[in-house]
């Protein structure tokens, strides 16, 4: 594990797991111990998951006293049909598969195309936030009664947006 800090209000905790043949195991056996440490040390309000698949298995044996939400693209499924490689098809179906199947109530869609592609219901539990993170929709009051911490599973990277995400709060 390392920690590298961004600034004065983020600091950003890299997690080290156990590689093994499938990342499946991986996730599986040694995910959940990462997380429940995190969630204990850090004590999120919320935690965002940015991919789902096999990461997903990082719930297992989490109890779910924090909320939590997949930013879900739902194409796993559409990539294995046009993916010429075998090992790329089966893995692209597995990890839509289990994403299907373990998958939070709680899941921001970034296109119509991709909601219409989990099959979600037009609800407000299931919002379309273009680009991942619209800052219009963080326009909203604090909530006094929480202290504003996010934790944040899944990958580091200039296309999420997070710092509009680490703004908003």
């Amino acid at each position: 594990d390392s920690i590298v800090t961004w600034n004065d209000h983020v600091e950003v905790q890299y997690c080290a797991i156990r590689k093994m043949p499938a990342k499946m195991m991986s996730y599986l056996l040694y995910g959940p111990a990462i997380l429940k440490r995190n969630i204990a040390a850090f004590k999120p309000d919320i935690i965002h998951y940015q991919i789902g698949g096999n990461f997903l298995f990082t719930r297992f044996g989490v109890k779910r006293t924090v909320p939590y939400l997949l930013t879900i693209h739902g194409i796993s499924l559409e990539e294995a049909k046009v993916n010429r490689s075998v090992k790329k098809k089966l893995t692209m179906y597995w990890n839509g598969y289990i994403t299907q199947l373990l998958r939070p109530r709680n899941i921001i869609n970034i296109s119509a195309y991709s909601k219409a592609l989990v099959n979600i219901a037009d609800n407000t539990k299931h919002p379309i936030i273009y680009n991942a993170v619209a800052q219009a929709f963080f326009n909203i009051p604090v909530k006094t009664e929480m202290t504003n911490r996010l934790l944040y599973v899944g990958v580091i990277n200039e296309r999420k947006n997070l710092m509009a995400l680490l703004e908003a709060m």
